[in-house]
């Protein structure tokens, strides 16, 4: 995969900051040991209070203190900036259109440090995502800032149609 260009992160679920440290920790290790270029923290407090930036601290600097890099999966728009002196990148999933307006202090950052999908997934974006649409959305999440964007049909299958997606992104 790396040969391709392919970053690996290795999944992590925090459980909203409430899985004990020590044994996420140990799964933060044992994946780097194992190769993995970063880790893909999901479940994650979104951050908008000082709750749990300590907790999250603590696991990125576990990550970067290997040389790795940190994907954190808030899942929603709205992100307390202490957010991004934790992720080197933030996943928002489906609501990217939203994280302009719910997170306006995003300006301040480049956009390959933010994240978010489009996909069919409980209809979670109101509508069908096809070739056509995966293309419109993608572009629409760039020019919002949005700098790390994919589409697909269900996360546990690549579309049929990702062939003829990257395709025409990428020309």
């Amino acid at each position: 995969m790396r040969e391709a260009g392919t970053q690996v992160f290795g999944y992590v679920a925090t459980d909203y900051g409430r899985a004990e440290l020590a044994r996420v920790r140990d799964d933060i290790d044992e994946i780097i040991a194992a190769g993995a270029d970063g880790i893909f923290l999901d479940e994650t407090d979104s951050l908008t209070s000082k709750a749990k930036y300590g907790y999250y601290t603590m696991l990125a600097q576990a990550v970067r203190q290997q040389g790795r890099q940190l994907i954190v999966n808030a899942g929603v728009s709205k992100c307390g900036e202490s957010i991004m002196g934790v992720a080197d990148r933030v996943m928002v999933e489906h609501q990217w259109r939203d994280l302009p307006s719910h997170s306006a202090w995003m300006a301040k950052y480049a956009p390959e440090r933010f994240m978010g999908v489009s996909s069919n997934e409980e209809n979670a974006m109101g509508y069908r995502v096809d070739l056509d649409r995966a293309v419109r959305d993608t572009r629409e999440a760039w020019r919002l800032g949005v700098g790390w964007h994919t589409a697909t049909d269900r996360y546990v299958r690549l579309a049929d149609w990702l062939e003829p997606y990257v395709e025409t992104l990428t020309h």
